[in-house]
């Protein structure tokens, strides 16, 4: 019988000035909120804009306080990760990395309102987007990552290869949900940033919910990662809370769920294995 690894980071040595500090997530796991509050954080110590450290398509994120260079990802070779057909290590050897994880749950029903009133990519129910093959998606499709087998199959990859990075640090969404202060601050100590607790107040409050919704109604940002959505069931910014799948949910899928999870998901996150309770 396997034993459950604790949900926690090992030491890391401070990031290095000129060392490359990568934030990875699947998609629909907080990544923007995070990214907002960290851009935040990096503005304040700089007195730089915002925008100079939120990335886009075209440009890279200015580099911050000792030439550090952080970058949000969904990771290296992604599509290949979330069809279970191997992971990158040798991105990673050098790097710091943050994984930021999600209850898949949440991941799942947020990706199929995503695909399905932000982009119009998927017409289906919900309960068909629950059940795709990745394996029946042609490589490089966005497909690749419809559906619970993918996000099962991304994290099972990193929590087998988290010793892979120079320094690793774990973070949860369900824990910036609690304590948002406290978790942001571990993250900035990990990335070599300041954490004084004014500046982390302020990232705070630049991240909450409601400035996010503004952001993203308004896009006075002008960023890809608050796009503005003309369903607001589409919208970045649609709940914002963990749990929030139940209520998308019958009972038949929870059950799906919480069986295909508790018997394919690594035990690393063993705190998702079990049913999830409100």
């Amino acid at each position: 019988m396997e034993t459950a690894v604790p949900l926690q980071s090992p030491a890391a040595p401070p990031l290095r000035a000129g060392q490359r500090a990568e934030v990875v997530s699947f998609p629909k796991s907080g990544r923007t909120w995070v990214e907002l509050m960290v851009a935040s954080v990096r503005a304040t110590a700089t007195g730089a804009d915002v925008r100079s450290f939120l990335a886009g398509p075209d440009k890279p994120a200015a580099a911050g306080p000792g030439d550090l260079r952080i970058e949000f990802s969904h990771g290296h070779d992604k599509d290949r990760v979330s069809r279970g057909l191997g992971f990158s290590r040798d991105m990673y050897r050098a790097r710091m990395v943050c994984l930021l994880v999600r209850d898949p749950r949440d991941v799942v029903v947020s990706s199929y309102y995503y695909e399905r009133y932000q982009h119009a990519r998927f017409s289906g129910s919900l309960a068909e987007f629950l059940r795709h093959d990745p394996a029946s998606t042609p490589p490089g499709s966005k497909a690749a990552r419809y559906g619970l087998l993918p996000i099962l199959h991304w994290m099972n990859a990193w929590a087998a290869n988290r010793d892979t990075p120079a320094g690793f640090h774990l973070a949860r969404y369900e824990d910036f949900k609690r304590d948002t202060s406290g978790e942001l601050a571990r993250l900035c100590a990990f990335l070599g940033l300041p954490a004084e607790p004014e500046i982390i107040a302020a990232a705070v409050e630049f991240g909450s919910f409601d400035s996010m919704r503004r952001m993203e109604l308004s896009g006075e940002l002008a960023w890809h990662g608050l796009p503005s959505a003309k369903d607001p069931r589409g919208l970045k910014t649609r709940q914002g809370r963990a749990g929030a799948y139940r209520d998308a949910m019958t009972p038949d899928d929870i059950r799906w769920l919480d069986d295909v999870i508790a018997s394919r998901l690594d035990p690393f996150f063993d705190c998702y294995r079990a049913p999830q309770r409100s």
